[in-house]
Parts: structure tokens; sequence; C-alpha cells
């Protein structure tokens, strides 16, 4: 049973969603704008299940988190969305998976309704300083999609928790936030600067490479808090505990 934020493609497509708005000549091919286009959901759900399954762990108390706070939808939604089915997952002793048909059903129908929502109804797909994502602005259709999408990927991960292809996954999980600062500051001040506007192979090269490199980070950052177990705060907080 995964217990902790063990799989995180939202780390991997959101790298390539970030690279592309500095490096990826436009117009960017519709296939790599969908591509990065459920990081968004991904990231921020999973940030709402863990912030539960963290208070779940040491006791805290959810009200803190959820009391007198506006859900400004989609985003905030999203969040909660995650706080509840952290609850779902960890706190009900009768549904302990999301491993089960139901979750599937449930996530296939909502994925299939809203992605014929969001063909007939796609919004405006606007570009903004070169990210493209499609969710400029979000539509309903997206959000359904979003979700639906999100949900099959949890019935995936935990039906079948023991594939190797989750390891480095995981280990990108485990320093996430210093993963984000790295890959944006390497694009930013080396990719960005060495590479611009490239075509869409060698774009997905350097990603590739890039991708590959922050694994490998992922594990030196692993075993080093392996090593270093009496770490001051801002280091557990910037590379996790």
């Amino acid at each position: 049973m995964v217990q902790k934020r063990d799989i995180t493609m939202d780390i991997l497509t959101m790298v390539a969603a970030n690279m592309a708005a500095e490096v990826l000549a436009e117009p960017h091919p519709f296939w790599f704008r969908l591509y990065g286009t459920f990081a968004a959901p991904l990231f921020i759900l999973i940030s709402g299940l863990m912030v539960a399954y963290t208070a779940e762990t040491k006791n805290y108390n959810l009200r803190h988190f959820l009391d007198g706070y506006f859900p400004l939808f989609p985003w905030t939604g999203f969040s909660l969305l995650g706080v509840n089915l952290a609850r779902l997952r960890w706190k009900s002793r009768q549904h302990s998976t999301f491993g089960r048909n139901t979750i599937f059903l449930f996530g296939s129908s909502t994925l299939i309704i809203g992605s014929i929502i969001w063909r007939f109804y796609p919004g405006s797909f606007l570009i903004r300083e070169g990210y493209s994502e499609l969710f400029y602005p979000p539509t309903i259709g997206y959000v359904m999609s979003s979700i639906g999408l999100i949900l099959i990927l949890f019935f995936i991960v935990d039906l079948k928790p023991a594939i190797v292809i989750y390891k480095p996954l995981q280990v990108l999980g485990e320093s996430s936030l210093f993963l984000y600062v790295l890959h944006l500051t390497l694009i930013e001040y080396v990719i960005a600067p060495l590479w611009p506007e490239k075509n869409i192979q060698t774009f997905l090269l350097i990603y590739v490479v890039l991708s590959c490199f922050l694994i490998v980070v992922a594990y030196g950052v692993r075993a080093l808090k392996d090593r270093w177990k009496d770490r001051p705060f801002i280091i557990r907080f910037l590379f996790g505990n």
C-alpha cells in the first residue's frame, strides 16, 4: 500500500511545460500542449491530499486547513478534492485503496464525459507568455477530464504498487520542492540561453536529459538525507523529511 507521495508524474509533466515556454519554438504541437496540461491539477490535488495525510499521521486538526478558506474554483477545488481523497484513502477502514473497480469506473466515466464536453466546448486555448497548457482559461470539460484522468492514475498505482518504474518517480516526490526550484533555475539560466527556440525533436531530447538529471539528483538528495539525520529546518523544508 502506497502511503507517501510516491508517484509523481506531475513533476515530469511540469518540467516539460515550464521548459517549453523558454526552449520550444512556437507553435507548440497540440499533443505536447495536452501532455503538459494535466500537471497543474495533479500537482495541486496531490498537495491537498498530502496536507490531509500529514494532518492524519501527525494528529493535526484538518479544520486548521479548511475553515474560513474560500474555495477558488478550480484550483483550490483540486486541492480540497485531494484532501477528501486522502480521507477516503487513509482514514476509512473499508476503503483502504484506490485500486478498486468503482474508482476505475467513476474515473473512466468522468474522463469520457469530460472529454466529450471539452471537445464541443473547448474554451480559448490561450498561450500565456509561452506557456501552452490548455487550461487558459479552465473549462468544465477540462476540469472533469483532469479529475477522471487523475482517478485512473491513482487506480493504476494502487492496483500494482510494486512496479519497478515507480521507483524513480517515487524518489522525485521525496524532494519535490527542491527539484521544482532546481529545474526552473536550470531552464532560466542554463538551458534557455544555450538552446532557445528549438524544434520539437531537439526539445524532447533536452527534456529527457533534464528529467534523467533530476532523477539522479533526487537519488543523491535521498542519500544525503539518509546520512544527515539532524538537518536544520530550512534544509528539511527544502529537501523534504
